[in-house]
Parts: C-alpha cells; structure tokens; sequence
C-alpha cells in the first residue's frame, strides 16, 4: 500500500476559511493563515486533490479568503 496522497486515496476539506472565522486563530498570524489555505487549495487543485470548501454563510462566499479559494478553482477563460 503506497504511504503518498494521491487524488485516489484523499481529500482536502477547507473548513470555514472566511475573514471572519479567521480571526479567531490565534497560535499564527491572521494573514499567514491566509496564504497558507490559498496555497493549499492552489497545491490541491495542481495535483488534482478532491477539495471541499464550505462556509458558515448561509448564501453565497463573501469574505475575501473564501472567495480567493474558489477563483483558485475556476478554470480559466478561454477568451473565446
């Protein structure tokens, strides 16, 4: 059995990223926790890691964090 992440045998799940629920970290910096979680999803999405992301909203991703982890997922316009 291979001991590395595939997008087979894992999953990222993005819990609550937004600005708001962000601030209630408190071991790092607010927006080093940012970067961090923009760079996950980035890595996630290269790789092809099934990712969730959810949001404590009840409509729609407002916050900026959140919002920077979906675009990250968008495929990219074909100028079509």
């Amino acid at each position: 059995m291979s001991k590395l992440f595939t997008p087979e045998n894992s999953a990222l799940l993005l819990i609550d990223h937004q600005v708001g629920t962000m601030k209630l970290i408190k071991n790092i910096d607010v927006e080093q926790a940012k970067r961090m979680s923009l760079a996950l999803a980035k890595a996630a999405k290269i790789l092809g890691i099934p990712t969730v992301l959810t949001s404590s909203r009840k409509i729609g991703f407002r916050d900026r964090c959140c919002r920077n982890c979906r675009k990250s997922f968008r495929k990219p316009s074909t100028g079509a």
